[in-house]
């Protein structure tokens, strides 16, 4: 069965729609089940010297020395009983899994102790905002294998106390999965992430389901789950309310993500729910690559600033190939049009790639609206591609996304555009 998962990663034709999604679900249930089990050890951190769950003690030297004792072992469990454990940054190794019955709550105090400074990812040379180092996630996981993180409880950033603060570094991501391999994230909440909530990058064999995120919906750069130069993604069952995107598939930024040149690919989101955020996006940092994605059978109640779109910029670069959406339903969106894609987002001033990012072999198919959903302020959607670049091989079919209001369709720029039962009309007559 590896063999045949490892496929679309060297180049050769994928398999159809359906047989993708079900090759992948079987791929996302033979990584787990190959996962090494958890070994007998188990480290209750509310048991070691001076930890409390009393939501003020700071436990964070205890949450070092269990995952640290872990580590030793081989493997094991550390369990974090009912209660409010505050700790700093901490890392888990292979074979670990994080038990979370109560509350691991971020201490708020971006000292060195907490947070150290770490390297900023090399696909980005730099902080996302330009910072010289970015802060310790307060959970990583980093050059690890088998590693769960699971519920019923709750990891919190506590994020207010970084989004109205000027930082010195990047603000810390609340779960990053660094160079790992065959991790699952289930039944927990991730809640009030400082920056980027779930944050799988530069990893593979990833299985993230039946969990939840929530953010304040005007909480900066919360967004849900960032697979980032990552393959080999199942997202599903899933509840996102966030601040920014929802989920954002991404790839590196600009020059540095085209050297490091590690793609985004294999990846399935579905059967998620969707609330307040920004939507499900491919991008904007596409650099190293992205493709064989599925988006499938979710539901974005909103309010929502985006629906589903495809972002990059002139200094992105890298691709977006072979993306198909199926059988999704939008709800509120407020602030764009429904479906999108869009070439000129921010790109901060960066030069020009040496060759514009090429969108290739897209389709919507059976998408639709919630009942009673208000119209659509910015209309159904808006294409806009390269002129010296033109997007490629763009189809709709079953594409049912009354009401709106305002112009139904933008399209400039798209070759190679299928149109089959899309309502409103005038889809194909714009993409002329």
């Amino acid at each position: 069965q590896s063999a045949i998962c490892g496929l679309w990663a060297v180049g050769s034709r994928p398999p159809g729609p359906t047989m993708k999604t079900t090759l992948l679900a079987a791929c996302a249930v033979s990584w787990v089940a190959a996962m090494p089990r958890t070994p007998s050890l188990v480290v209750d951190v509310s048991t070691l010297s001076g930890c409390h769950g009393d939501g003020s003690t700071d436990c964070t030297t205890a949450f070092r020395t269990a995952t640290a004792e872990v580590a030793t072992a081989g493997g094991g469990t550390v369990l974090v009983p009912p209660g409010r454990f505050v700790t700093g940054g901490f890392n888990l190794s292979s074979g670990t899994t994080l038990e979370v019955q109560g509350s691991v709550v971020g201490v708020m105090d971006a000292s060195e102790f907490h947070y150290p400074p770490i390297a900023p990812l090399p696909s980005y040379g730099t902080g996302r905002e330009g910072e010289p180092a970015r802060y310790h996630p307060l959970v990583m996981c980093a050059d690890a294998a088998g590693v769960r993180v699971t519920g019923p409880g709750v990891i919190d950033g506590q994020g207010a106390f970084w989004w109205n603060r000027k930082n010195e570094n990047e603000r810390p991501h609340l779960l990053e999965l660094y160079n790992c391999s065959s991790v699952e994230v289930t039944g927990v909440t991730l809640r009030n992430s400082a920056t980027w909530t779930l944050h799988p990058v530069y990893s593979s064999a990833i299985h993230i389901h039946h969990m939840s995120i929530d953010a304040p919906a005007n909480s900066p750069n919360t967004d849900g789950i960032d697979p980032d130069s990552t393959e080999d993604v199942l997202i599903e069952f899933c509840n996102i309310s966030c601040g920014d995107d929802h989920i954002a598939i991404k790839s590196g930024m600009d020059a540095a993500g085209r050297a490091f040149g590690r793609p985004s690919r294999n990846i399935t989101v579905q059967y998620c729910t969707m609330w307040a955020g920004r939507g499900i996006s491919i991008g904007s940092e596409v650099s190293g690559g992205v493709s064989e994605v599925r988006i499938q059978h979710n539901v974005l109640h909103g309010p929502s600033e985006h629906g589903m779109h495809i972002k990059t910029a002139a200094s992105r670069g890298g691709y977006v190939a072979n993306v198909h959406y199926l059988n999704n339903t939008l709800g509120n969106v407020v602030g764009d049009a429904l479906l999108g894609i869009l070439t000129s987002y921010g790109g901060g001033g960066a030069p020009p790639a040496p060759t514009l990012t090429q969108i290739a072999n897209v389709s919507f198919e059976t998408v639709s609206r919630l009942a009673g959903a208000p119209a659509g302020p910015k209309g159904a959607g808006a294409f806009g591609c390269f002129a010296d670049h033109p997007c490629v091989n763009v189809s709709f079919t079953d594409v049912t996304l009354d009401p709106v209001e305002g112009t139904a369709w933008k399209c400039s720029h798209m070759t190679e555009v299928s149109v089959e039962n899309v309502s409103p009309t005038g889809l194909s007559h714009a993409c002329q």
